[in-house]
């Protein structure tokens, strides 16, 4: 659950030629392919996010002309129905799904952001609704996620005891804090982190890049730079609450390296597996009751700092991985681990933006080159 505006890199002569080669021709793929474009939609919206919502799968969109609008629409089955979006700002009509989250009765909380104003920051906007009556954006004063101390929006997070909102801001210590919003009524109000793990310290700077539901509370990813000695670490964290925004704890990740990250997490139960980089690889973890273990045998891959790694599927408890592979440009690698250690398939075209799992598929947002974003489905 990832901001999808930050920069990417201009596309190099040999990677435009590239895509214009797998996009035009038919053949690029072999027949026996498992990946399966999905088709259906209405229109031509790039998908920018996908939701597992039960047995339908909610795709965010971004559509219109210009800087677009955000989008919604839902399968179930082999039928696509779009769903309202309801802006209240003009923000709102502009905003791009940073992470839409869904409840088991369908109800659905999203953030959106879209650049704006005299520095282009990005202006987020907090939306609630459901899989049978849509999004509706929740206006929201200029001072809850802007202003003086603001940092970002990471996504929304459901727990037993209610949503709660992921982000930074300002740190009465030290650059900024992992912060909390819960709602009151319409409005989202933020929560003091002082004296809480998530709370940044003049050695140690706390950052998150998702979050996820853990039993009673809920799991966020990021990592602690530690300052001293005259060195700066990066390295892999997660922080956990016992039930709500109570009882945080952090959990630094073990085998971390020079460097790293937790970049995304999955759980079930009390176990958790999560997802990052170290020293510019792949690296996975376990959390359970036992402590946190990276886990061994993992496919080498190739992961920059910026990648925005997809969440875990879980398949009969065990990881199914879906990475973009910077070896191979242009492809993806699917990652599945089993009992007897981890395999690794081809994946589809182009760089990862989406993964999640609905009934027997797996489906798959990637890019390649300058062209829209494709849907794709694989038997899980």
């Amino acid at each position: 659950m990832h901001a999808p505006w930050r920069r990417y890199a201009a596309l190099s002569v040999v990677t435009a030629l590239l895509a214009i080669v797998l996009l035009s021709s038919s053949c690029s793929r072999p027949a026996n392919d498992p990946w399966t474009p999905v088709s259906g939609l209405s229109g031509t919206a790039p998908i920018v996010s996908l939701t597992a919502v039960g047995d339908r799968l909610l795709a965010g969109t971004q559509t219109g002309d210009g800087v677009g609008a955000p989008g919604l629409t839902v399968l179930s089955g082999s039928s696509w129905t779009d769903l309202p979006v309801t802006p209240a700002t003009p923000y709102g009509r502009e905003a791009r799904w940073l992470s839409v989250v869904a409840a088991a009765d369908g109800a659905l909380v999203a953030i959106g952001g879209a650049r704006g104003g005299a520095h282009s920051n990005v202006r987020y906007t907090a939306w609630k609704g459901s899989v049978a009556a849509g999004l509706t954006e929740q206006e929201q004063t200029f001072g809850t996620f802007g202003g003086w101390g603001a940092g970002e929006q990471v996504g929304p997070v459901l727990t037993p005891s209610g949503p709660m909102l992921i982000g930074s801001w300002e740190s009465a210590k030290s650059g900024l804090d992992i912060d909390v919003w819960l709602p009151q009524g319409e409005r989202w109000i933020r929560q003091s982190s002082a004296g809480t793990a998530l709370e940044s310290t003049p050695t140690e700077m706390t950052g998150a890049r998702s979050v996820t539901s853990l039993g009673a509370g809920a799991l966020v990813s990021g990592s602690v730079i530690r300052l001293g000695n005259g060195e700066v670490r990066k390295l892999p964290a997660v922080w956990r609450s016992a039930s709500g925004n109570s009882g945080w704890s952090r959990i630094d990740l073990p085998e971390a390296g020079r460097a790293g990250e937790a970049v995304a997490g999955t759980c079930a139960a009390e176990s958790c597996t999560i997802v990052g980089w170290v020293d510019g690889k792949l690296a996975v973890w376990r959390l359970d009751a036992s402590g946190a273990r990276r886990l061994d045998g993992v496919p080498t891959v190739s992961v920059t700092d910026a990648d925005e790694l997809a969440a875990p599927v879980l398949v009969d408890g065990l990881a199914v991985l879906l990475v973009t592979d910077h070896d191979s440009p242009g492809t993806a690698a699917l990652l599945r681990e089993g009992s007897r250690g981890w395999s690794r398939e081809p994946g589809p075209g182009g760089s990862v933006a989406a993964f999640t799992a609905v009934g027997a598929a797996l489906y798959a947002v990637t890019r390649l080159g300058g062209s829209s974003p494709q849907l794709w489905s694989h038997p899980r």
